[in-house]
């Protein structure tokens, strides 16, 4: 049961107010980072578009020494529950080479499950989150660092998560509302060393017949991403 943005954005905001309070680098990854960009541009309203079952957000403060900030955790699950905010229990799993990732599961006033994500890195990378760009987004008078567009799509495809039809619909609008291009991906795959992370979801998504831009433009992106031979001044249309 996905909720609208209407339903998960007070989660969002109040999940956001407390790691600002705190002073912690907090970045908005997944479906979220989608909505939050295509709202500023004009392309969505935030009210009716892209449903989620969870929010997504990454803080290299969830990780102390190796180890769960248990602190953090109970003053967030605090907060939510002084927002009136119904708090049905949280999960903290050790995802090895992906980092922490804690789950606080709530519920809406409309009875539906929702999921806060916290994860101690972007989750499709190795343990170095912000190397990532982020953009600032103003939504209701909250500041939110969000993934910058290019970064959102090669999280999407280099996410350890088999990629699905659902993703690539949400990948072609936000790519067409943003003209990003084969190369900048490209570049930024590349750059983060995330070729071999991605050849999975290119394979799935053949298989599909799935594609992000035009088949030329596809068929050129994949073929480089497939061989991992993309020099950082490939020429990409």
């Amino acid at each position: 049961m996905k909720a609208k943005p209407r339903e998960w954005m007070y989660i969002l905001k109040e999940t956001y107010k407390y790691f600002r309070g705190l002073k912690c680098p907090a970045v908005i990854i997944g479906s979220q980072a989608i909505s939050l960009h295509l709202m500023v541009k004009g392309k969505m309203d935030y009210r009716r578009g892209l449903p989620s079952k969870d929010i997504d957000i990454s803080t290299p403060q969830l990780e102390v020494e190796g180890e769960f900030n248990v602190s953090l955790l109970k003053g967030l699950v605090k907060h939510l529950q002084r927002s009136r905010i119904k708090i049905v229990g949280v999960e903290t799993i050790d995802a090895m080479t992906r980092g922490l990732v804690a789950h606080i599961f709530t519920r809406l006033p409309s009875l539906k499950p929702f999921t806060v994500e916290i994860f101690s890195t972007v989750i499709s990378l190795p343990p170095q989150p912000f190397i990532l760009d982020a953009s600032q987004i103003e939504v209701e008078e909250v500041i939110f660092k969000v993934l910058n567009p290019v970064d959102v799509v090669v999280t999407r495809l280099a996410a350890p998560t088999p990629i699905e039809r659902l993703h690539v619909e949400r990948l072609r609008r936000f790519i067409k509302a943003f003209n990003i291009q084969p190369r900048e991906v490209a570049f930024r795959i590349t750059t983060l060393n995330l070729t071999s992370q991605l050849r999975g979801n290119l394979k799935r998504m053949r298989k599909l017949n799935l594609k992000l831009w035009t088949n030329e433009k596809w068929v050129r992106f994949t073929g480089k991403m497939v061989k991992g031979s993309l020099p950082l001044n490939h020429h990409l249309k």
